[in-house]
């Protein structure tokens, strides 16, 4: 794992490994994966892209998102429990899209603001 700064962002780079830290924010490449809790970025690798918070580009094989992604992600298959943005690939996976829409071939998309939980009281 290599890492430079660059005006307050980071560059961090693993051309045959991974990329494992805390949370990244600035470009981050890897030859095998990314794996943050929160990445605010771009993020580059041949195999897995990881977060549970991703902000920005995601570019890998595979993308999964435990929480919430804001931006694109481009993969063979790319997984966001919430998406705020567009995914490109095989397969495409949000869980916040309405039924019948949560997994597409080709392109997924989810904008604006989720609708409130129901409320269970009444």
């Amino acid at each position: 794992l290599e890492s430079s700064a660059q005006g307050g962002a980071e560059i961090f780079y693993s051309f045959m490994g991974d990329v494992t830290t805390g949370s990244i924010t600035g470009i981050s490449a890897a030859g095998y994966r990314i794996k943050a809790h929160e990445i605010s970025g771009v993020a580059l690798s041949g195999i897995m892209n990881r977060a549970e918070h991703m902000g920005g580009l995601a570019v890998s094989a595979f993308n999964a998102f435990s929480g919430s992604h804001t931006g694109l992600a481009i993969g063979l298959v790319n997984w966001a429990e919430e998406l705020h943005g567009v995914q490109l690939g095989l397969i495409n996976h949000a869980s916040n899209n309405p039924p019948g829409l949560r997994w597409l071939p080709l392109v997924n998309a989810h904008f604006g603001d989720d609708p409130p939980p129901a409320n269970e009281d009444g």
